[in-house]
Parts: structure tokens; sequence; C-alpha cells
């Protein structure tokens, strides 16, 4: 008796669903001798909770070698593959387009590919499912693979009440993951992603209408607006307290008020749409820099000592600005980039995407060190203060990103041996700076 898979691709939904079906046979060439079939059907929801097409559906034998590739592009489209008997994993994904994402190929695919987003590209409404199945002689067997939502969308951007000498307004949502795998799962890797917003006619409100879709959160998420006037641009960062998930549904509307504050109310929906969670949050002066960094961190602590610890950071200097205080840190962790093969640009880019991730302890504002605060850095003496920080990453042997001027480099640190002036191709870590003002 001839037996068979028979797998259905669902959204997860609480709604009915209904489906119209047309079977397409679809045989792969250079198989092994086939001795069953799996058979693959999609069918779309009733109201707007609809697979997104393009699925993908990648099949993976024992041994993790990809036997089959094959895309069904629409609800009334579906496939039947023959196949040998033996235990498959079977990935699908929706929502990635060749013309978006650089997709793996047969030959290529393994559980954890990645879809890598192409330059100047947007997400799509991105869905994800997996099983693992067993074909044996003789069986029938039935498999539904349930597709969830891997991000989350941002319905409406709207800044109101901006100056009209505004040029440009941007939003920037980090640190975000980096891409979606085919077994569902992300690489956590930081990265952020940048919408603009389009002047109205009564030249006050910036918009976007068109809905966006991101990836969650790989860290608290950092909401940062950008209002450009002439070449200078003022950023106003806030430390969002919820959590930015996949299957939400965003909302924003922001108010710029004349103190150089910004208040900004929201929602977030679960995939359901049921209540929604509001959000209010606001940017005021302590949160603007002129470089997504900076000193933007007051304090009416006792003020520490160089070479000494403060909120988990170690105090690289402390100078006099009239009667206030003005404390460098360096933070007690590094993150691990790599300059080699890439253009300064795109270090930049890492750097930045991630830098909102360093938040600590109420401490904000990091970026990357010039060579002038970490002139007279040395492993010993950073070592022996920060000796018992709770989650430290080790400072030895690392080769790590400054800026000399308006050029990245990257000195090299290994225990009383210090080297500049390296090229930033050369650099593998990135432990950022900040400063905090002590006000008498």
């Amino acid at each position: 008796m001839k037996r068979f898979i028979y797998a259905v691709l669902t959204v997860v939904s609480l709604c009915a669903m209904s489906a119209c079906e047309k079977q397409l046979e679809v045989k792969p060439a250079d198989q092994p001798k086939a001795d069953g079939e799996l058979k693959i059907r999609t069918r779309s929801a009733s109201n707007d909770l609809v697979v997104s097409y393009p699925v993908i559906v990648y099949v993976m034998n024992s041994e993790g070698t990809c036997v089959s590739r094959e895309t069904v592009v629409s609800a009334e489209s579906a496939l039947s593959i023959d196949l040998p008997s033996g235990e498959y994993n079977v990935y699908a994904v929706a929502g990635a387009t060749e013309d978006s994402y650089t997709l793996p190929t047969m030959q290529t695919a393994t559980p954890t590919s990645e879809l890598l987003l192409k330059e100047n590209a947007k997400h799509g409404d991105l869905m994800a499912a997996s099983s693992t199945i067993t074909l044996g002689k003789n069986e029938t067997n039935q498999l539904t693979l349930n597709l969830a939502r891997k991000v989350m969308k941002v319905t409406s951007l709207t800044i109101n009440d901006v100056p009209t000498d505004v040029t440009a307004v941007t939003m920037t949502f980090s640190p975000l993951c980096k891409s979606l795998r085919l077994n569902g799962t992300f690489n956590t890797t930081a990265t952020s992603q940048t919408v603009s917003l389009t002047k109205q006619a009564d030249e006050t409100t910036w918009t976007n209408s068109e809905s966006l879709f991101l990836l969650p959160q790989t860290g608290s998420t950092t909401i940062t607006i950008g209002l450009t006037k002439g070449e200078q641009t003022t950023y106003y960062s806030y430390a969002c307290q919820q959590t930015l998930d996949s299957n939400h549904e965003l909302t924003i509307a922001a108010t710029y008020a004349g103190d150089r504050k910004i208040t900004m109310t929201g929602s977030i929906n679960g995939v359901a749409w049921g209540d929604p969670i509001d959000i209010t949050f606001e940017f005021g002066e302590d949160n603007t820099s002129d470089n997504k960094g900076g000193d933007s961190n007051n304090s009416s602590d006792e003020v520490p000592e160089v070479h000494s610890v403060y909120k988990d950071c170690y105090v690289l200097s402390v100078a006099d600005d009239g009667n206030d205080k003005v404390v460098t840190l360096l933070h007690k962790n590094a993150v691990a980039i790599s300059g080699s093969g890439k253009t300064e640009a795109a270090v930049r880019a890492e750097i930045d995407a991630i830098l909102p991730s360093f938040n600590i302890n109420g401490i904000t504002g990091w970026r990357t060190p010039t060579r002038a605060e970490i002139n007279n850095l040395t492993v010993t003496e950073f070592n022996a203060a920060m000796n018992g920080v709770s989650g430290l990453t080790d400072f030895n042997s690392k080769t790590y990103f400054y800026l000399e001027g308006s050029s990245l480099k990257s000195v090299y640190f290994r225990n009383t041996t210090v080297n500049w002036g390296a090229e930033f191709t050369y650099g593998d870590h990135f432990r950022p700076v900040t400063t905090v003002r002590f006000i008498k």
C-alpha cells in the first residue's frame, strides 16, 4: 500500500480557517529511489491573518543534507514530492522574496542558514515553521506545520509640531536581531533599522504611513529620533520599557515641544489584536546629542576618583567644567566586531547599531572613544580596579576600535604592550565610553 505524508501550512490564529486547494505535482530530479510521497498544501485564513506568500519549503534528511527546496506561490497551489523512506526535517519560511532576501539554495541550506536582507531592502511579513517526520513503508502520516509570525509590525509613525526649519526626520529602532534562520530562531547579533519620515502639507507634521516590519529586539530597545537642520542632526533617544517582540503591532505618535522635549505615545498589540498595551515616553534635553552618544548623564553623587569604579564602569578621567566635574567612563563590557574585509562605514554602522545595548545602571550616551580619552589606559590598572565586577569582559589581548581625528583606528592591548595607530581593519572588539556630569 502506498503511504504518504500530508502537510498543511497554516497561520497561528484563534480564527477559523477556510481554504482553496489545488494539487500541483513536483518531482525533483536526481533523487534516490523514492518509495514515499510528501504532499504539502497551503491554505489562507478567512480574515486578515493570511499566509504570507511565497512559502519556501526545505526538506533535509537525517544527515542534514537538503534534498528538496520548493516554493508555494499562493493559496491555490500545493506540491507533492517523491522521497525515499527515512527521517526528515521540514522547514518552511513565508514572506521572504528573492528580490528582498538572499535565500539559502538547496546546495547551501542548513537548519541555521539565514535569510539575509539585501541592501536597501525592507523586511516582509516573515513567518516560519518546522517539524521532524519519519517516512516509513505502508504508513500514512499527516503533518501540520503552523506558521508563526517572526516580525513585529509598525503600522504608522507620526511626529507633530516639528519646527519648519527641520529638513529631515528619522526614527531608529535598536538593537534588533540581525536575521531569521530556517529553523525559526534568530541571529541575535545586534543591528538597527531606520525609517525616514515625510513632511506633510502643514510643514510641521512628519509621517511614515507604510507598514514597517522589524525583527524582534535583542536587548532593551532604544528608539532614537533624528531631527536635521541644515548640516546638524540632533538625536533624541528613549529606552523603551516594553518588550518589542514578534507578533506585535506598534503605532507611535510623537509631539515636539518648544522646550526641546518630545512627548511620545503609542500602543503595542498582539497578533490577535486584543487589548492594546499603551506606551508613553518623553525625549528631553538630557537625552539629546549630536552623534547618538555623548554627555547625556547628570549626577549629584560623590565624584569618583580616576582608576576607580563608578556604577560598574571604569573611571578614565575626571575634569573640571566650571563648578561641575565631568567624569569619563569606560564600559565593563566589550563586543566582538571584526573590521576585516569591511569598509569603515560598515564598521561604524555596526557600532552605531549596538550602542544603545550598552546602557547600564541608568548611564547612557555611549560612543566610540577617542585616543585622548584612552591614551593613558593600561591593562594592569583596569584589571586592578575592575576585579570583582560582575559580568566583566576580559580586557586583555584584544584590538579595540577608537577615533583618531575623524578616522576609525584600532589599538592592541596585551599586558604591558600597547600598539596604537593600526588600521581599523585589524580591530576585533568594541568597548565604548561616555561622560557623566557631576553637578555641585
